[in-house]
């Protein structure tokens, strides 16, 4: 047996449409402020698709070097950006210790960040209310597990990784789903996770370890989302081993998997921040 491989870049192609469609009606041109605060490898690959996916639907995409500048001088770049009535702002993690997240997460506030990260935005995704903005990388996950048009209800998953942009989400939008959830993380005892592991339906790899699933740790048929991005020798590698294909039924891959979709999902909310204006 052999998965089936959730092509990203195709999945992507067919929500651009949707979204030429959404950006018709606006009466003003997107723009999106991309802020990085460290150097790198994982936020280089993201902010180039960033950019490609942003010139395919007409987004003006301006990315703003702020790494090894102070928190004050990052709220000084902050407040600019925030005088265009008409700019969304995503900050790039990870950031570096001496940057406090939560401050200028204050400053940019829920209706202008497209990250889904912010608090109010947190609060409505726990509740399960409208009118939240869902995290770029979770939704992707969330769009190739759909793609496959198997039904998620019932199902039991198990998400390697608990941080705030992505795993902690990706659970909550899963619950939606009716699905059963358990959440793994670095004190997790490893003979725990692999037991959980072999029995789950849908296997999310968020933790940044790359290849750390291993093929004998999952269960024949299950759904692979590999959302790792790591770098092994010059190449982005994702947190599943290659050989996972011969047990999956489904598997997404690194690159060209959750990728490109998480892409098209911030555009998205680029495009959902002008929308409620």
């Amino acid at each position: 047996m052999s998965a089936q491989i959730l092509d990203g870049k195709q999945l992507a192609a067919k929500l651009i449409v949707d979204l030429q469609a959404r950006i018709s009606k606006l009466h003003q041109k997107p723009v999106l402020f991309a802020i990085h605060l460290l150097q790198d490898p994982s936020i280089e690959s993201y902010a180039a698709s960033q950019a490609k996916t942003a010139q395919k639907l007409g987004i003006e995409y301006r990315r703003v070097d702020a790494s090894g500048k102070s928190q004050d001088a990052v709220i000084e770049i902050l407040q600019d950006i925030l005088k265009n009535p008409d700019a969304a702002i995503f900050i790039f993690t990870p950031t570096p210790k001496t940057i406090d997240l939560k401050v200028i997460y204050d400053r940019i506030r829920n209706i202008r960040g497209i990250e889904g990260v912010y608090p109010n935005n947190v609060g409505l995704l726990f509740l399960g209310w409208q009118g939240s903005v869902e995290p770029p990388t979770p939704a992707a996950a969330m769009q190739l597990l759909k793609s496959t048009n198997v039904s998620l209800a019932g199902k039991t998953a198990v998400i390697i990784g608990r941080s705030n942009t992505v795993g902690k989400p990706l659970m909550h939008l899963l619950l939606a789903e009716d699905v059963t959830v358990s959440v793994c993380h670095s004190k997790t005892p490893q003979d725990q996770m692999i037991a959980m592991l072999k029995s789950a339906d849908i296997v999310c790899a968020c933790l940044g370890k790359p290849f750390f699933v291993k093929k004998d740790w999952v269960k024949q048929g299950a759904m692979v989302i590999d959302i790792g991005i790591n770098q092994v020798d010059g190449k982005i590698v994702g947190d599943v081993s290659p050989d996972v294909k011969d047990v999956a039924g489904y598997l997404s891959p690194v690159p060209g998997g959750v990728g490109p979709v998480t892409s098209v999902c911030l555009m998205a909310n680029v495009i959902e921040v002008l929308e409620k204006k």
